[in-house]
């Protein structure tokens, strides 16, 4: 009796440990497949040392200004915080550059902010910086209010120029789940918050972006405008590519 009891703990042993073997394997192949697919590696290749994890998505906009007006709002401190805290229940308190002066590989962005929590930091570190082109910045520090439940949390821009003085900006999300089980139980619920992340956050941009580029009169318009923004859009595949010759709507 207890031998077969015995057994039968021992069927039932093999076979969870054999699902989770399985659902182990899913994660690995679908993290295969999100690296096969991610073009956003092949521009930083040979610029960072600092292993990109997994591609988790990405979102484009246009904005009418030039690459230079938006290379500014992306590493310029005060505007920093305007798109990459945005929807948050925070309250920014300072942020600084602790290490270099922005737009430069190595660059430390430290940002302090009021939570219900209490106050809180977070640290970016710049891993790619191609002025005007392309910026990639690692989460290096975070109190648990921007990359809860992520680890190796990475945001790459890539600017690319869409004609007219107008930019398109894509801004693709890399992480890896802080855990095996988050990373089987709720990859969807991780995704969804980091997409919640780039949209409102490319609205901002563009929002900052059209007020930049134009006049004082057409910048307050455009400030008042932003709420009707268009909606960042899935990027079409293949992703961000070279654009050559003339730039798009030229003559």
């Amino acid at each position: 009796m207890a031998r077969d009891s015995t057994k039968r703990r021992r069927r039932s042993a093999n076979r969870a440990f054999g699902a989770a073997a399985g659902l182990v394997l899913l994660a690995a192949l679908g993290r295969t497949a999100s690296a096969e697919n991610d073009p956003y590696k092949v521009r930083v290749r040979g610029r960072t040392d600092v292993p990109y994890p997994s591609f988790q998505g990405d979102r484009c906009t246009t904005i009418e200004a030039p690459r230079d007006i938006v290379w500014s709002l992306l590493v310029t401190p005060e505007h920093v915080t305007e798109w990459l805290l945005v929807g948050l229940d925070v309250v920014p308190i300072s942020t600084r550059y602790k290490k270099g002066s922005g737009g430069t590989k190595g660059d430390v962005l430290a940002i302090s902010a009021d939570t219900k929590e209490g106050p809180r930091t977070l640290e970016l570190t710049t891993l790619v910086a191609v002025e005007n082109q392309l910026l990639a910045v690692a989460v290096t520090k975070d109190d648990e209010f921007l990359a809860a439940g992520v680890t190796n949390l990475i945001y790459t821009f890539v600017l690319e120029d869409a004609g007219h003085g107008k930019t398109d900006l894509y801004w693709a999300t890399h992480y890896d789940a802080d855990s095996p089980l988050s990373a089987l139980s709720s990859p969807l619920k991780g995704r969804r918050r980091q997409k919640n992340r780039a949209e409102p956050g490319l609205l901002v941009l563009w929002g900052l972006g059209e007020a930049a580029g134009g006049s004082a009169a057409e910048s307050r318009a455009a400030a008042e405008a932003a709420t009707r923004a268009p909606a960042p859009r899935p990027t079409p595949t293949p992703r961000p590519t070279k654009k050559r010759g003339k730039g798009r709507g030229d003559g």
